[in-house]
């Protein structure tokens, strides 16, 4: 089964991102928060030898990602700034919730929250206990509270104790529904599927994986889908390209999934016209067919004109 674009928000691959990516945004200022598109937030936080980097926190309910872009330059005009009275800002501490996907950056002024939450998807800005401002306008009264409750570790740091309570994949997926349909096809192409005792080596390796292996991208189903590279789903697939990093198969997945659907919706409508004319053709066909079956009307035109001669 394809991974579609579940796999880019999936919590271990988020894991990845951040392990990643941290160590170069660690000490580093924030020194702009501003969005000039529909769901993303940017994040401009320079160093020397990347002056125009930024972080995008795009919170679309169907593709939320995160992206590194080393050049980026704010629009002049219909931009929205977030809290430039509090900015530059140091950022101390990148963590993720350790049983959800809600990513903490921890800054000298703030703290930003991004969830992942479908349709609620969003980014809040928290200084201690008290909200300052969200992303997208929301009333949750219990917002506060849910984010500050949650205990966050450093990225991938909690893997083992993930797995280690549970005996049963599928008790585990249900009590931790990140372990998608996508890893737990994958742990059952590589372990006895009339055992039910739960494989913890196989799934470690699964996971291992997913934090260290390359990523590849390819067509499988008329899908573009991203998986480490030596998974079984991509044993039928197209490969497009593989990557040593998240961040860049992020960039090439996300640029290549709109042009691919872009494509397919295209085809979709020239398939309809397509589709249109034909029916139109067949019609005329079948128009034409009835008429070359009654035969032609010229012996009966002269019998009506020899009576009206009679008369």
């Amino acid at each position: 089964m394809p991974f579609s674009f579940k796999m880019i928000k999936n919590y271990f691959l988020l894991n990845r991102f951040l392990l990643e990516n941290s160590p170069n945004l660690l000490g580093k200022p924030i020194v702009d928060l501003f969005t000039q598109a529909k769901d993303r937030l940017f994040a401009a936080i320079p160093s020397e030898a990347l002056p125009d980097r930024h972080l995008i926190i795009d919170t679309s309910p169907n593709l939320p990602f995160l992206l590194i872009k080393k050049e980026h330059k704010k629009a002049k005009k219909n931009t929205k700034d977030f809290l430039t009275g509090l900015l530059p800002s140091e950022i101390k501490k990148i963590e993720i919730a350790q049983d959800d996907r809600i990513i903490k950056f921890s800054t000298v002024n703030f703290n930003i929250y991004f969830t992942i939450k479908s349709p609620k998807t969003n980014v809040y800005f928290l200084k201690g206990n008290n909200i300052l401002s969200s992303f997208k306008n929301v009333n949750d009264p219990e917002i506060v509270d849910f984010l500050t409750s949650k205990k966050y570790v450093l990225p991938a740091e909690d893997f083992k104790r993930v797995i280690e309570n549970y005996n049963n994949i599928e008790d585990l997926r249900k009590e931790l529904p990140y372990f998608n349909k996508i890893i737990v096809g994958e742990y059952y192409s590589r372990t006895d599927l009339a055992s039910e005792a739960l494989n913890k080596t196989i799934l470690t390796e699964i996971l291992t994986e997913i934090l260290f292996a390359p990523i590849s991208i390819a067509i499988s189903e008329g899908k573009l889908i991203l998986s480490p590279s030596n998974w079984d789903l991509l044993q039928k697939a197209e490969l497009l390209k593989e990557f040593e990093n998240a961040n860049e198969a992020f960039a090439y997945y996300i640029s290549n999934l709109y042009k691919f659907n872009e494509l397919r919706i295209l085809r979709k409508e020239l398939n309809q016209i397509l589709d249109k004319r034909l029916e139109q053709f067949s019609q005329k066909l079948n128009k034409l067919k009835f008429r070359i079956d009654r035969g032609s009307k010229e012996a009966t035109y002269r019998k009506y004109a020899d009576l009206l001669q009679i008369h």
